[in-house]
């Protein structure tokens, strides 16, 4: 890594480490951060935070899909329950009938526990990611959020690309003229 890099990376710690200044810079972290998540219970934590956000950031004309998210939030359907767990001779069964049926011995309960999890979680993440893809087609139909603005970069090679193409395009014209 160069020192350039090094620096980039330094910059994007620090702004992560600084606290978000409003609803709108918290809910651009939280999805920037969406990427990172090691697990479906990681990752349905922080959508769950993003769906939330995002129905706070919603425009006024937007109520009723803002209500449906708080409802939806406020429900104990929206979060992993209980893992119920029975012994069965030397056996530990965990699960319920949507999550399914897991089988663990004594020595790996916890393992056995952090896998029902995962399940409920997965099962858990088609709802609220129905309700984040709603939240995010408002707010970026509105210009809450906005789709990829073009960066310094970005603009200087588009620039250099079509200058080179007007350079070349040019130099095909004048070979042209010199062989006619």
């Amino acid at each position: 890594m160069n020192a350039g890099e090094d620096s980039n990376a330094q910059e994007e710690i620090q702004y992560m480490i600084q606290p978000p200044h409003d609803l709108h810079e918290l809910y651009m972290r939280l999805r920037a951060q969406l990427s990172s998540s090691k697990t479906f219970h990681n990752y349905y934590m922080k959508m769950i935070s993003i769906v939330d956000i995002g129905a706070r950031l919603l425009p006024q004309d937007y109520k009723r899909l803002s209500d449906n998210v708080s409802i939806f939030l406020a429900s104990d359907s929206a979060y992993p329950g209980k893992r119920q767990m029975e012994r069965s001779g030397d056996m530990y069964r965990m699960g319920t009938d949507v999550t399914g049926l897991i089988l663990v011995g004594q020595n790996d309960i916890e393992i056995g526990l952090r896998e029902t999890l995962e399940q409920q979680s997965a099962r858990l993440l088609p709802k609220l990611k129905k309700f984040d893809n709603d939240v995010l087609n408002v707010l970026i139909g509105c210009g809450i959020i906005e789709k990829k603005r073009p960066i310094l970069e970005d603009l200087l090679i588009d620039q250099t690309v079509q200058e080179l193409s007007e350079k070349i395009s040019q130099k095909q014209k004048a070979m042209e003229q010199n062989n006619g």
